[in-house]
């Protein structure tokens, strides 16, 4: 019989927070023989509470049976924990993934310095450049980016890598076969063909809020060290910063303007230890002299910055907008217009013009100019 199969049932058999099943693994590193284990046997094992002891005593095969078919017929790779090919560096993490389901090229991130770039889903134009140009450079030195493919931060470290040609990895919060959000498509499907993406939630599992701040231990736990790039002071990308320094990794942030909401984490970050970062050399020379595959940056690839892909950027960061609002914000560049010069453009009634610059005001899209003029938030 498949052998993930009894890995894939003890991954459904535990959560995130339960590291007694994990403590387990410790001693019997074999999900075969848990899962062939009698009452008197598991019960040798002090650790194990009754809820879990009741999970283990359940030896239904039926779901993972059918996630397993599933990875076959669809070509979605199993990486169990005891695999080979099973990252090292999550093995020394207390809460690992028992399984990973994962598509794309199988990359040798034992090898590898593998960085983690991280932040808001609504970054400035700052946080993307940033996130765009240390990921480029990062890319270029031979250091393979890791990010969570969600909208804002993460897509741009993801595009940085895709850019240049080179490879990038995505642990997604989503199902291996959930492309999550749907905008980023075409960035999943370059990282089939040209990166990794990974994920410990099986084809068809539900996303549930929860999946988001869990895979975060993945992205810090399968890098060196974590970038901050942009982030407010509840953003989710400090749940990673926080996870890394528990795992003991490295945590960088890039500083932003006093005053900035979206840099009032990065500065607290900065201010409580973390590396300040103004370019990838400051992430690269805490590494100098570990990994082979680190290269001096190539200056010719240093990212240059149109308006029309800042402007693409940032747009693309706010989910929430209506079709008529997005409409009115892509006509909205770093010259202010009018509501009036708006409507005669688009030929939209004024209060429909009015109402959706109201909207893309309170968003944070654009702000209003001396003259009632509107341009966009850069």
């Amino acid at each position: 019989m498949n052998k993930a199969l009894y890995w894939v049932w003890l991954a459904q058999r535990t959560t995130v927070s339960n590291r007694s099943i994990r403590e387990l693994l410790g001693e019997v590193p074999d999900a075969e023989l848990i899962y062939n284990m009698d009452e008197e046997q598991l019960s040798l094992f002090p650790y194990i509470n009754k809820t879990t002891f009741r999970k283990l005593m359940d030896k239904d095969l039926d779901e993972a049976k059918i996630i397993v078919e599933k990875c076959a017929v669809n070509n979605y790779n199993i990486i169990c924990y005891a695999d080979e090919d099973y990252p090292e560096a999550l093995k020394n993490i207390p809460d690992f993934p028992i399984v990973l389901y994962h598509r794309g090229l199988k990359l040798p991130l034992n090898e590898l310095l593998c960085i983690a770039v991280v932040g808001t889903r609504k970054p400035s134009c700052y946080g993307l450049k940033c996130a765009d140009e240390i990921a480029v450079e990062l890319a270029s030195s031979g250091v393979l980016v890791i990010s969570g493919m969600a909208v804002g931060v993460d897509a741009a470290a993801h595009n940085g890598a895709k850019r240049i040609c080179k490879p990038t990895l995505a642990v997604l919060g989503s199902a291996i076969d959930d492309i999550y959000p749907r905008k980023n498509k075409f960035l999943y499907e370059y990282m089939l063909y040209n990166g990794s993406i990974i994920s410990e939630y099986p084809p068809g599992a539900k996303i549930y809020p929860s999946n988001f701040p869990e895979r975060n231990r993945i992205i810090s736990g399968l890098s060196s060290g974590v970038v901050v790039v942009e982030a407010g002071k509840r953003s989710g990308s400090l749940i990673t910063a926080n996870i890394a320094l528990e795992q003991g990794k490295d945590v960088f942030s890039v500083p932003n303007i006093v005053g900035n909401e979206n840099g009032i984490g990065t500065n607290n970050l900065i201010r409580e230890g973390a590396k300040l970062v103004t370019s990838a050399i400051d992430i690269l020379d805490e590494y100098r002299g570990m990994y082979a595959s680190i290269n001096e940056i190539r200056k010719n690839n240093e990212a240059e910055y149109s308006d029309e892909f800042l402007k693409k950027s940032f747009l693309e960061s706010f989910t929430d907008l209506t079709s008529l609002e997005r409409k009115v914000a892509e006509l909205c560049d770093a010259n202010p217009l009018t509501a009036d010069e708006l409507s005669l453009k688009t030929d939209i009634p004024m209060n429909y013009i009015l109402s959706a610059l109201t909207m893309l005001e309170i968003k944070g899209v654009v702000i209003s100019e001396v003259g009632n003029k509107f341009k966009l938030k850069f």
